[in-house]
């Protein structure tokens, strides 16, 4: 069994769903940044890291500034493994990395860098404009190194495509939670109801693999309501980024506020279904 599905049956046998904090490497400095991953690490059950990029196509305003602020701070592509090793010392949990097809690049290169991203810890990538449809030579190259393609299922997937990428499917599903960009978002909205609903019933209940749920969510209530819908996890952002985004001139405050956050969040988690 792979590392991903390895921890989720950890946390699935402790009667819990995931938590699954992400945060834009290096942002808002490399030296915060890795105090940051000290702080969530002890509530994380995966941690989901993104490249710094100039144009991140599925973020909205929240993220896109933790972009801006890593590369400012010097951050990017040619020293993010660095980076990624730095984390992998302060962690034994899962690495997921958020990226796209520019950076991946394409052979020989993209075998290459798979393999970079595999030496320096990473166990999943999430490949947010690579569509299921040309990802077979990824796919192929990935299971070279050991590392899983994480596909994303949005609210408007329709059945067959769906079908063809649960076929696919490694590690865990990532369930869009609404159309659009990323954010925090004070209610779960109907959509990202229905979807969840829709996904888990494909699935069915003996499903092989997880289903997480990203975009929007940003409290405690929201995590209990997704589980109350069949969700294996969750996936947070925006709201952790907008703890960084408050307390940039404050370290201290921004780490006590951030542990609190993450505590709160993973306690969610452990609210048993019903």
């Amino acid at each position: 069994m792979n590392e991903i599905l390895a921890r989720y049956q950890q946390v699935k046998a402790a009667q819990e769903v995931a938590f699954i904090p992400f945060l834009v490497l290096g942002d808002p400095n490399p030296e915060v940044f890795l105090k940051l991953i000290q702080t969530i690490e002890p509530y994380s059950d995966f941690i989901e890291l993104g490249i710094p990029f100039s144009d991140p196509i599925a973020d909205g305003p929240t993220i896109l500034s933790a972009n801006h602020r890593a590369l400012q701070s010097g951050s990017n592509y040619s020293n993010c493994f660095h980076l990624i090793q730095e984390v992998r010392k302060l962690t034994n949990k899962p690495l997921i990395l958020l990226t796209y097809g520019n950076i991946l690049g394409v052979e020989p290169h993209r075998k290459q860098t798979l393999d970079k991203f595999a030496q320096s810890g990473i166990n999943g990538i999430i490949a947010a404009d690579i569509p299921v449809e040309e990802s077979q030579e990824l796919l192929e190259e990935a299971r070279e190194v050991e590392i899983d393609i994480i596909f994303l299922v949005t609210p408007t997937t329709h059945t067959e495509r769906l079908s063809n990428i649960i076929g696919k499917a490694q590690g865990f599903i990532y369930l869009v939670a609404v159309k659009g960009i990323t954010g925090a978002r004070e209610t779960i909205l109907n959509e990202t109801s229905s979807t969840i609903r829709r996904i888990i019933s494909k699935l069915g209940t003996d499903r092989k693999i997880p289903v997480f749920v990203g975009f929007g969510i940003s409290k405690p209530a929201h995590i209990q309501e997704i589980i109350q819908m069949g969700a294996d996890g969750v996936i947070v952002g925006s709201a952790l980024i907008n703890q960084i985004e408050k307390n940039l001139d404050n370290p201290i405050a921004m780490f006590e506020q951030i542990e609190v956050f993450a505590q709160q969040m993973k306690n969610a988690t452990k609210a048993l279904r019903v």
